[in-house]
């Protein structure tokens, strides 16, 4: 039965990356007569016809090679989650996907488009969502995927309907458009209407103009701000390497790898994913699908997380013979650690914007980049923190050393001489020390995919009986997402 079982997921993986079907449907609408969009189904939807798929939304599908990428990506990224593919057409991309411009200048850009991304929206969906929701068998998540002038409209659907997307992946938006729009045009978003947490993706390639470099900025200060990010899962990614056009398929990628990860990576997040379907949908995880993500997890040598995944398995479905007989194989594997040194699980680029407080008072924010990286000497890593300010722009070129691992001691060395004393308690670094008669902490932390910043200082301000009160004068804070 083990062989027999270990093949029923090879044939699984299998049929999802190398069956399909594709087929172009006309749709009736009272908004533009008649549309075509293409649908692309695996093959498991005609072997298993319980099942139930999430469906992906890929504007600018009149250039097919858009589609094309993205369901032929999917067939090779997780076997444990098939989706539906849907490709909308548009015969003008630019009157479709942009809202109407405000700015005389922008009309130059449009020729004889008004921009009607209000009109598209309704077509979206009053006609797509409802043909292909009485078509096909679907979940109600969804995920939209746009790029350029797609990007636009992706984040204009969020803007005006939170519920109409679960899940956005924004390719190098043309957030810049109609003297940033858009971009203003979030300052609308209402957190109050997300039902249920929303991803959102955005990349950036080597596009070097300044009014696009800062409307991407400015929208990545609007995703982590505190009033958005309590609602919003946010990643960001820039590629210096590629342009505007050939970020696309690295992006798509890119993009669907971190939203397998944000959806079904973490098993708390996944029960509640499931429990929420079944509530909604009276859609219930089955066994074979749930010895997908198992076995998707155990390809990946993530073992301690599909052992986690197949005690859950084991709870729903205890007389599993397919389960137990992976579980046997589950078990004669060993477990590669995850790195258990602090600097090292924060390696990389990371970005956010700093807070400045004072009494309570917020007096001034800053862009903020962070690089932690390894040096040659074992034990030592570059800690860089760049502050990006217009007007006083800063760099603290430091390094951590390891002084006592047992104990969770390092150095911090500024490079003059000075070096703080450090320690590292649950993937967080704490430091106390006085400056003249100021006296400053210091923590930086690892909060799931987060790199918290934390700097307070204060001064001696009253004793009572043995008690010496310091005031907290000022609070430097920055929550930085990693981007390399």
């Amino acid at each position: 039965m083990k062989k027999i079982s270990f093949i029923f997921v090879l044939l699984i993986t299998s049929f999802y990356c190398f069956a399909q079907k594709i087929e172009t449907v006309k749709i009736d609408s009272k908004v533009y007569g008649s549309r075509e969009i293409i649908i692309y189904t695996p093959r498991l939807y005609e072997e298993y016809p319980q099942k139930k798929y999430e469906v992906v939304y890929v504007f600018d599908a009149q250039a097919r090679q858009y589609f094309d990428i993205v369901h032929s990506s999917l067939a090779f990224m997780n076997s444990a989650v098939p989706m539906i593919v849907v490709g909308v057409i548009s015969k003008e991309r630019d009157d479709d996907f942009l809202p109407a411009y405000i700015h005389g200048e922008t009309a130059k850009m449009m020729r004889d488009n008004k921009g009607r991304a209000n009109d598209f929206l309704k077509f979206l969906k009053n006609d797509i969502f409802t043909y292909v929701n009485k078509n096909y068998r679907t979940l109600p998540t969804r995920l939209a995927i746009g790029h350029s002038n797609g990007g636009v409209f992706i984040t204009y659907c969020m803007v005006e309907d939170p519920t109409l997307f679960n899940g956005y992946i924004a390719i190098s938006p043309h957030m810049r458009y109609d003297k940033m729009q858009l971009v203003d045009s979030l300052q609308k978003f209402d957190p109050g209407k997300v039902k249920r947490e929303i991803f959102y993706y955005m990349s950036k390639g080597n596009e070097s103009t300044t009014d696009w470099e800062k409307s991407i900025n400015r929208t990545r200060e609007f995703f982590n701000s505190e009033k958005t990010n309590k609602v919003i899962h946010f990643e960001y990614e820039y590629f210096p390497s590629e342009t505007h056009t050939t970020i696309y398929p690295k992006a798509v990628i890119n993009g669907f790898n971190k939203w397998f990860a944000y959806q079904y990576n973490n098993l708390n997040r996944c029960k509640e994913y499931y429990t929420s379907l079944k509530e909604r949908d009276n859609y219930t995880l089955s066994e074979e699908d749930l010895l997908g993500h198992i076995s998707n997890h155990f390809w990946a040598k993530d073992y301690s997380t599909a052992k986690d995944f197949m005690e859950w398995g084991k709870s729903m479905f205890p007389n599993s013979r397919l389960l137990a007989d992976f579980d046997k194989r589950l078990g004669m594997v060993q477990e590669t650690k995850a790195p258990s040194i602090f600097p090292e699980k924060c390696l990389g680029t990371w970005e956010g914007t700093m807070k400045i407080y004072s009494y309570n008072t917020l007096r001034d924010s800053v862009k903020v980049r962070f690089t932690a990286a390894k040096t040659n000497v074992k034990g030592i890593y570059t800690w860089k923190t760049e502050y990006l300010s217009a007007t006083t722009p800063m760099i603290k070129d430091y390094k951590l050393v390891i002084d006592d691992l047992d104990k969770g001691r390092y150095k911090l060395d500024e490079g003059d001489g000075v070096e703080l004393i450090e320690y590292n308690v649950n993937n967080k670094l704490y430091s106390l020390f006085k400056v003249n008669d100021i006296w400053l902490t210091a923590t930086t932390q690892l909060l799931d995919d987060k790199l918290i910043f934390e700097v307070t200082s204060g001064k001696e301000s009253n004793e009572v009986k043995a008690i010496t009160n310091y005031s907290f004068t000022n609070v430097q804070r920055v929550i930085m997402t990693k981007i390399e």
